[in-house]
C-alpha cells in the first residue's frame, strides 16, 4: 500500500540520516582529539626537558611547579586518549570487517604505548609470546588490551610484574591479565563499569582517571561478542 510505502521511505531517509551524523560526530572527535594531542605533545616534551633540568637547575619551587604541570599533562593526554577510546566504541562502523590478527603481537603493541607508564614503576612484563592467531576487529581489540593493562599498571606496586597469558581450547581462547594490585571490592565488581564511576585510587596515585576506562572495555567486549571475568 501507499501509505506502508511512505512510512518505509520515511524511515529510510531518518535512518541515512541518522548514519551521517553519527559519521559527522566521530570524525569531528577524532580530528578535534587529534588537534588537541599535537600541541599537548609538545608541552610535554618541554616540561620533561625542564624537569630533567636539560634546560639549567630549578630552585625547590620551581620543581614543585614544574611536577605539578608534568601530572596535569598527564592527566589531559589520558582524558584525550579516554575520548578517542570511547568514539571508537561508540563508532558501529569500527566493528565492520574481520581480520586476521597475531595475539602476540596485539601484546606486544599494548605494552609498547605503555612503555613509559612501566619503566616509571619498574614494573616486570611476563608475556606470552607463543604464535596464535585469531579473527577479529584489531582496533577494538587494542583498546581492550591497552584499558585493562593501563589499570593493571596503575594498581601494580613498583617493581612488581604483570603477567600475560592465552591459553586456547576447542570452545574459545582466553586471555589472562594478571597483576599484584590490591584487587576490586567484591561490592564495588559491578559498579566499575559505571561511566565515570572512580573507586579507590592507588597509593601515591598523582593521576586522576576519568572513569571511563573499564566502562570503554564493556562496551567493546560487548560489540565484539566476548565474555569479561575479573577476579
Amino acid at each position: 500500500p501507499a501509505e506502508v510505502r511512505e512510512i518505509a521511505d520515511a524511515l529510510e531517509n531518518m535512518r541515512q540520516r541518522l548514519h551521517a551524523l553519527e559519521l559527522q560526530k566521530s570524525s569531528f572527535i577524532r580530528h578535534i582529539s587529534h588537534e588537541l594531542k599535537t600541541p599537548l605533545a609538545a608541552i610535554r616534551e618541554g616540561t620533561e626537558l625542564i624537569y630533567d633540568n636539560s634546560v639549567g637547575p630549578l630552585n625547590e619551587d620551581q620543581q614543585e611547579i614544574c611536577d605539578i604541570i608534568r601530572v596535569s599533562v598527564n592527566r589531559l593526554q589520558r582524558l584525550i586518549e579516554d575520548l578517542l577510546d570511547f568514539n571508537i566504541v561508540l563508532d558501529s562502523t569500527s566493528l565492520h570487517g574481520l581480520e586476521k590478527i597475531s595475539l602476540s603481537e596485539l601484546i606486544s603493541d599494548a605494552c609498547n604505548v605503555r612503555k613509559l607508564d612501566i619503566k616509571s614503576k619498574n614494573v616486570t612484563m611476563k608475556c606470552n609470546n607463543s604464535p596464535y592467531f585469531i579473527y577479529s576487529n584489531s582496533k577494538q581489540l587494542s583498546v581492550i588490551l591497552d584499558n585493562i593493562l593501563s589499570n593493571a599498571i596503575k594498581y601494580s606496586p613498583v617493581d612488581g610484574d604483570i603477567t600475560i597469558t592465552y591459553s586456547s581450547s576447542k570452545e574459545c581462547i582466553t586471555i589472562n591479565i594478571i597483576d599484584q594490585g590490591p584487587g576490586i571490592e567484591p561490592s564495588l565488581s559491578d559498579k566499575v563499569f559505571d561511566a565515570f564511576y572512580q573507586g579507590k585510587a592507588p597509593i601515591n596515585s598523582q593521576i586522576k582517571g576519568s572513569g571511563l576506562g573499564l566502562t570503554i572495555v564493556k562496551e567493546s567486549v560487548e560489540q565484539l561478542q566476548l565474555s569479561l571475568i575479573h577476579i
